[in-house]
């Protein structure tokens, strides 16, 4: 999936096909990968790892995220990356089962690495126009992230994020996919 945002910046998210473990509760549990490659003026300045699980009632879980930020080819950090079971306790919810307007939930509670998201369903049945299509049926979400404000997000059947705006000048809208998004 290739997906772009304002300037010259490009994101490239990729399902991989490997997972990762995790333990919740004592039971383990493989969590599906995403990988977001992104670039700006077509450099690689951060490879971001997301990882997701979901239970049998639909809900799906972030399980945290791994983080290389690159300047000239090389990794100069990893801000923001965090994992359930070594920086927190707390699962995060992505995406209720079946979200209804008005529910919130957490996406992100990590107080000790000042990592803190709130998340509610704007709209179950939003229709939305971005470069790869139109999509229907879509779950609009308000994110409230501390200390960066508001971002809205609308997830897809069977494609995923299809787009995410802070502003007119700062989004980033799905350009092309190739494939159906699911759980494993």
């Amino acid at each position: 999936m290739g997906v772009r945002g304002t300037h010259s910046e490009e994101v490239v998210r990729t399902k991989l096909q490997s997972t990762k473990q995790f333990t919740i509760n004592g039971q383990v549990v493989q969590a599906l990968i995403q990988e977001d490659d992104g670039y700006e003026d077509g450099q690689l300045f951060e490879v971001a790892k997301d990882y997701f699980v979901q239970d049998d009632a639909g809900n799906v879980y972030y399980m945290g995220e791994d983080v290389d930020e690159y300047k000239n080819g090389k990794i100069i950090g990893h801000s923001g990356a965090w994992l359930y079971g070594v920086d927190t306790t707390k699962l995060g919810i992505i995406m209720p089962g079946q979200p209804k307007v008005g529910e919130k939930w957490m996406s992100e509670d990590i107080p000790n690495l000042n990592i803190v998201e709130h998340d509610s369903a704007v709209s179950t049945t939003a229709t939305i126009s971005v470069p790869a299509g139109t999509f229907h049926n879509c779950v609009e979400t308000l994110e409230v992230v501390a200390k960066e404000g508001k971002e809205h997000k609308w997830y897809c059947p069977s494609v995923g994020t299809v787009m995410e705006y802070t502003s007119d000048t700062d989004y980033v809208a799905l350009v092309s996919h190739t494939s159906n998004w699911s759980l494993p």
